[in-house]
C-alpha cells in the first residue's frame, strides 16, 4: 500500500463536495442522478494513480504522455478562456451560488468537466450582471455609454481605473497600495461580489468551521484577500456584532453588578450564602429542585 497526494485539479469531485458542505454549514446527501454522473466524470484520481498512456509520434519518434495532448470537450470544442480553472475566490463564490439556487440542466444531457467549469464561470458572471451598480461599471469598461447618464459616467469614471474585466467578462477589483504592501508590488485581482451574495460570504468568512468565529479584523482580512465590495469593513463589523454566538461566548457581561469584595465572617451564621440546583432526578418525596443555605464561617449547609 502506498499513499498518493492527489492535487486539487485531479480531485475536483472532493473539492466540489467540500465547498458545498462549507457553504451550507450542514450535512447533505447527493441523490440527483445528474449530479452523481458529474461527480464521476470530474474525478481524475485514477489518472493520478495510473501511469499515463504513452504514444509514439511517427515523425519524430518522440515519446509523449497522452495527458499532454490537446484537450477537447465531448462536443469537440477546443477549450477557451471560459473553461479555465477557477481561482480560490471563484470556487468559494460558486459554492455560495450553488447553495442559493439549484442548477438547471437539460434532461438526458450530462456536462463534462470542461462544460461544468464553464458553467461555474457563467454563474458568477450572471450574478454580477444582476447587480445594477456592477452592471454600470461593466458597461463603462466596455465603452457602452449610450445607456448611462452623464451623472453615472462622471461617477464611474472616478473609480473605473480600479476595476478590470477578464476575458470571461468577470469583474475584478485591483488592490491599492497599502502600508503593508509595497507600491512596486504587482496588482492583485479581487473578485467583485454582488450585493445578493455578500451575506453568504460574510457567513463563510466568520461562521464556517475553519473561521471559528474570528473577530472583526481577522474576518475582514480573510475576505479582502480574495473579494471586494464597497464598505466591506462596515458590513463585517455589523455582522460580527450581531453574531449571537460571539455575544454570548466572548467578553464580559454588558452590565456587571457591583462586587461586595471578599467578606470574612467572624463567627458562625454571620454570613450565609444561598445556591440552588434545578432539574434533578425526582426524589422519593417528588422533589426535583434543591435550595442550599451554606454558612460561610463553618461550611455548615
Amino acid at each position: 500500500m502506498r499513499l498518493v497526494h492527489v492535487k486539487r485539479e485531479y480531485n475536483q469531485a472532493a473539492d466540489y463536495l467540500t465547498s458545498k458542505t462549507l457553504s451550507l454549514g450542514a450535512s447533505w446527501q447527493t441523490e440527483d442522478p445528474e449530479e452523481l454522473k458529474h461527480l464521476v466524470q470530474v474525478s481524475k484520481i485514477h489518472e493520478k494513480l495510473m501511469k499515463p498512456l504513452v504514444i509514439m509520434d511517427e515523425d519524430t519518434q518522440d515519446v509523449s504522455p497522452q495527458e499532454d495532448l490537446p484537450v477537447e470537450t465531448p462536443n469537440g470544442i477546443r477549450p477557451g478562456p471560459e473553461y479555465a480553472p477557477l481561482s480560490t475566490a471563484a470556487r468559494i463564490m460558486v459554492a455560495v451560488t450553488r447553495s442559493r439556487t439549484q442548477e438547471q440542466s437539460e434532461q438526458g444531457e450530462t456536462m463534462g468537466p470542461l462544460e461544468y467549469q464553464a458553467e461555474r464561470w457563467r454563474r458568477i458572471k450572471a450574478h454580477q450582471e444582476c447587480d445594477d451598480q456592477l452592471m454600470e461599471i461593466k458597461k463603462f469598461l466596455k465603452g457602452d455609454l449610450d445607456n448611462l447618464s452623464r451623472g453615472q459616467i462622471r461617477r464611474i469614471s472616478k473609480q473605473a481605473e480600479l476595476y478590470a474585466l477578464d476575458v470571461r467578462d468577470v469583474l475584478y477589483r485591483l488592490s491599492r497600495s497599502t502600508k503593508d504592501r509595497p507600491r512596486d508590488m504587482s496588482d492583485e485581482l479581487r473578485l467583485v461580489v454582488p450585493e445578493s451574495l455578500r451575506p453568504d460570504l460574510l457567513h463563510y468568512a466568520h461562521e464556517d468551521f475553519q473561521g471559528v468565529h474570528q473577530g472583526i479584523t481577522r474576518t475582514h482580512v480573510k475576505l479582502r484577500s480574495e473579494f471586494y465590495w464597497p464598505d466591506m469593513y462596515a458590513d463585517v463589523e455589523a455582522f460580527v456584532k450581531e453574531c449571537v454566538d460571539c455575544a454570548s461566548g466572548k467578553g464580559r457581561p454588558p452590565n456587571p453588578g457591583p462586587s461586595p469584595g471578599n467578606i470574612e465572617p467572624r463567627y458562625p451564621f454571620e454570613v450565609v450564602s444561598m445556591d440552588f440546583v434545578t432539574h434533578l432526578p425526582r426524589s422519593e418525596r417528588g422533589n426535583t429542585f434543591l435550595l442550599l443555605f451554606p454558612d460561610t464561617f463553618s461550611g455548615y449547609v
